[in-house]
């Protein structure tokens, strides 16, 4: 009997799997892993993502309720709790949140809104940490080892899902500034005669001694048709 559990959980893995990858961005990838997470992992009454942007900044996206999005805030404000702990770990279980002492200043607050329980899982792909999967519990002893394992699973197909898709996101940024700059380079080169070479110094430069990003330079000039100091 076990046994076609184990296979019910896997053919149900495997669809999750193949839905989370047909996602077109991290963002809306995570919207789907909180609502399949809640589907699969039993003892979850709500679930959040977090996910580590730029310079280690974590950002707190696709929250099943007011809640979530309050108590993953907080703990990015505090640097404190379950969820900040999970992006350094492989999974964090805080199953009775009344009496745990982890986490002294987060703990009360999401204890008096409700919360009992917690399991966090890292979205982990060759060592790359991309953020965690948080879910919530409102009873204590919420999450059973079946509950747990399904996370797991759940997780890892996801951190693929998620890599997938910031890799895609960022190759096309890549590409729409390859555009962008080409069209300022074209602007320059027919206004002030210049080859291609010469137009994107330019560019650079002006980055450069203005302290913007070169494709938000390119922007500018493209929707202005001018950049200041330079006409």
């Amino acid at each position: 009997m076990a046994e076609q559990v184990d296979d019910g959980l896997d053919d149900r893995l495997a669809a999750m799997a193949r839905e989370l990858a047909t996602q077109p961005t991290a963002e809306r990838t995570a919207e789907r892993l909180t609502s399949l997470a809640l589907e699969l992992v039993r003892g979850a009454s709500d679930a959040g993502v977090s996910l580590v942007r730029a310079r280690r900044r974590i950002e707190t996206v696709a929250p099943t309720s007011e809640l979530v999005a309050r108590a993953d805030d907080l703990q990015h404000r505090l640097h404190e709790g379950p969820c900040v702990d999970a992006l350094d770990a492989d999974e964090i279980d805080a199953p009775d949140l009344t009496s745990d002492e982890r986490w002294p200043r987060w703990r009360p607050e999401v204890v008096q809104a409700g919360v009992r329980a917690m399991f966090c899982v890292q979205l982990n792909l060759d060592d790359r940490g991309l953020g965690a999967l948080n879910l919530y519990g409102s009873s204590v002893d919420a999450f059973d080892e079946e509950d747990r394992d399904a996370a797991r699973h759940l997780a890892s197909h996801a951190a693929i899902a998620i890599a997938s898709s910031q890799e895609r996101e960022s190759l096309q940024e890549a590409l729409a500034s390859r555009t962008v700059i080409g069209q300022a380079e074209g602007i320059l080169m027919e206004r002030f005669g210049v080859d291609a070479d010469q137009a994107f110094a330019v560019l650079v430069r002006y980055s450069q001694h203005h302290n913007v990003k070169l494709a938000q330079v390119a922007r500018d000039l493209v929707h202005t048709r001018s950049l200041p100091g330079i006409d």
